[in-house]
């Protein structure tokens, strides 16, 4: 079930990247004939923030579900707890030179 919904969430996301590049060509094609350099570059940087933010709701909507969470550390169900992979370690100190 949580393989299907993974799927699913990807071909959303395909999706609405598809759209929104081919509307980001659109409206480049209307701007490029009729518009100075300034507002192309302008509505450039325009569309790859509206791409970015398509990443970042992909992020926000799908990662929590397919468990791209970190839950180390935290105890189970059973009541065992993992091993908490991220923790800090102790730096690392040579053994002073023998004489």
């Amino acid at each position: 079930m949580q393989f299907a919904i993974s799927v699913i969430g990807v071909l959303i996301f395909a999706g609405l990247t598809a759209y929104d590049t081919q509307e980001i060509k659109n409206l480049y094609i209307e701007m490029a004939a009729s518009s100075d350099e300034a507002t192309i570059s302008r509505m450039a940087i325009m569309g790859a923030l509206k791409l970015y933010l398509d990443f970042l709701v992909f992020l926000v909507r799908f990662c929590p579900r397919s468990g791209c969470t970190r839950t180390e550390g935290r105890p189970s169900a059973g009541g065992n707890a993992a091993p908490d992979l991220h923790a800090r370690t102790p730096p690392f100190r040579p053994s002073p030179p023998r004489p």
